[in-house]
C-alpha cells in the first residue's frame, strides 16, 4: 500500500478495520485500531504475507476479468461514504456493471463454503459489506486462491441490515477516536499497551474470576515447565544421534531434522567501549521506556 493511502486510511475507518472494531477479527482488536487511528503507534509495517498478496493481486484480478468477461476497474483513490466522510473503502477492483471485487489468498478453505455462495469468513464479510456500503453496489465478488490453487469466486449480496449495524458501530468508534477515548482493552497486548508503562502503589481485592485465573495460570505454567523439560530431553536424544553430523534422515531419504553450524553473529561490545572510552559511551546512553513486570506469586 502506498504511503499516501496509509495516511488517508488514518483519516477514517477502512474495510479491514471493521471486523476488529466489531470484535470479530482473529488478528486485531478495536483497541489496536484506535491506537493506529490516533497515531499512538506507527503504521503497521508490511509483512511477507501482505507483500505476497500485493504481488499476486494483479494476476488474480486479470484471472477474474478473463473468467467472467467483465471489465475490471482499479480505483486509484480511497472511496468515501456519501454521508459519512470517515467511512472509507480502498477497493481491489470494481466492474463496469457495478460489482465490488475483493481479492484474497488463503492457506486453506477451512472457513469458506462452496464457491459461488456467500459463505466467506465473517471478518471478510464485514469488509465486503463496508465496500458495498461505500459504493452503493448490490453485490461483491470475492476472488480467493487457496494455497496457490486456481481461484474460486464467492458472490456476496449487500445486506442492508448488517450495513446499518456496521455504520452504527463505526460512528461510535470514530467518536472515541476524535475524543481520544480508548476502547476497553480485551487482549494481552491491549493490556500491555494501555496499562504497561505506569503503575501506582495500590492493591485490588481479587474476585472469584481473578482467583480462578491465577490458579489456572499456575497450572498452565507448571505444564509448560514439564513440556519444556520433555522437549529438551527429546532434542538431546536427537543431538546424541547426530553427534558431529548435520542431517538426520529417515530410511527412505526424507530429512527429519538438521543440526548445522551457523555463522557466528557480530555483536557490538558495549563493555569494551565503556572501558576504553567512557565519555563516548556515556554520550550515547539513553533511557528506555519504563515497563511493568507481571509475576504470579
Amino acid at each position: 500500500m502506498k504511503a499516501e493511502q496509509l495516511l488517508e486510511r488514518r483519516k477514517g475507518i477502512g474495510g479491514s478495520d471493521v471486523a476488529p472494531i466489531l470484535g470479530l477479527s482473529p488478528w486485531k482488536t478495536a483497541h489496536q485500531v484506535w491506537e493506529d487511528k490516533t497515531g499512538v503507534v506507527p503504521p503497521q509495517e508490511e509483512t511477507p504475507a501482505m507483500a505476497y498478496g500485493k504481488l499476486i493481486e494483479p494476476v488474480l484480478r486479470q484471472w477474474y476479468a478473463d473468467s467472467t468477461g467483465r471489465k475490471v476497474l482499479t480505483p486509484e483513490h480511497v472511496l468515501v461514504h456519501p454521508k459519512h466522510d470517515f467511512v472509507l473503502g480502498l477497493l481491489d477492483g470494481m466492474t463496469e456493471d457495478g460489482r465490488v471485487i475483493e481479492i484474497k489468498t488463503a492457506r486453506s478453505a477451512r472457513e469458506w463454503g462452496e464457491p459461488g455462495t456467500d459463505q466467506i469468513p465473517v471478518y471478510y464479510q464485514m469488509q465486503v459489506q463496508q465496500y458495498l456500503m461505500v459504493t452503493g453496489f448490490r453485490v461483491a465478488d470475492v476472488v480467493v486462491s487457496f494455497a496457490g490453487s486456481i481461484p474460486a469466486i464467492y458472490e456476496v449480496p449487500a445486506d442492508q441490515e448488517l450495513q446499518e449495524m456496521i455504520l452504527e458501530e463505526e460512528i461510535e468508534f470514530w467518536r472515541k477516536v476524535q475524543e481520544r477515548i480508548p476502547p476497553e482493552p480485551v487482549s494481552y497486548q491491549d493490556m500491555l499497551s494501555r496499562f504497561g508503562r505506569s503503575s501506582r502503589a495500590g492493591a485490588v481485592i481479587a474476585n472469584e474470576g481473578a482467583i480462578q485465573a491465577v490458579r489456572d495460570l499456575k497450572l498452565l505454567q507448571s505444564r509448560m515447565k514439564v513440556m519444556e523439560s520433555e522437549e529438551a530431553a527429546l532434542k538431546a536424544l536427537l543431538m546424541g544421534t547426530l553427534k558431529e553430523d548435520d542431517i538426520l534422515e529417515s530410511p527412505d531419504g526424507a530429512i527429519l531434522c538438521t543440526w548445522k553450524l551457523a555463522k557466528a553473529a557480530q555483536r557490538f561490545d558495549a563493555k569494551a567501549l565503556q572501558a576504553d572510552d567512557p565519555e563516548t559511551y556515556a554520550k550515547y546512553l539513553c533511557n528506555g521506556q519504563p515497563s511493568r513486570r507481571f509475576l504470579i506469586k
